[in-house]
């Protein structure tokens, strides 16, 4: 049987080191600016966040145990990462970038990379990790801030001139 157990603090280290090479790219394109007039400026803060929400993992009580189920599904699903990562970047050129497309696919690299670190009973505790950085890509938070400038525009008193 293929099992390996570790302290999860080496886990976590790797997993912050694995987190901290995906995002370098997205960080460094990414304005470091946040302006109250341009809710798109907020992108920047899932991936400030992102590295402190991998250390505070390691205050819960998540185990490693890496076992043959977790090492290949994780290996599979950071493949598919990659092959989609790199078929959108060539089918969508300019909207992969302004839609930022690549942290909309991250949370499949976040769990892969948790599968193959701590295990497949552990992957509980990397899922808020990854429906957090979905709020990253603007190609799910335009929608909402679409929301939110619609709301006051219907509350507006209407007047009619006859």
């Amino acid at each position: 049987m293929f099992r390996i157990k570790y302290d999860k603090r080496i886990g976590i280290a790797a997993m912050l080191f694995a987190v901290m090479i995906m995002i370098s790219t997205s960080f460094f394109i990414t304005p470091l600016s946040i302006l109250d007039t341009d809710p798109s400026t907020y992108v920047i803060v899932p991936l400030l966040m992102l590295p402190l929400f991998v250390v505070f993992e390691m205050r819960s009580g998540i185990d490693a145990h890496v076992d043959k189920k977790g090492l290949y599904s994780g290996a599979a699903l950071f493949v598919a990462f990659l092959a989609a990562s790199v078929y959108l970047r060539m089918v969508f050129t300019f909207a992969f970038l302004s839609f930022r497309i690549d942290l909309l696919l991250f949370p499949v690299a976040i769990i892969a990379i948790s599968l193959m670190l701590f295990g497949s009973k552990s992957i509980r505790h990397f899922r808020a990790m990854a429906i957090y950085m979905l709020f990253a890509s603007p190609a799910v938070l335009m929608p909402i801030i679409n929301l939110n400038s619609a709301f006051p525009q219907s509350q507006l008193p209407t007047t009619v001139i006859a």
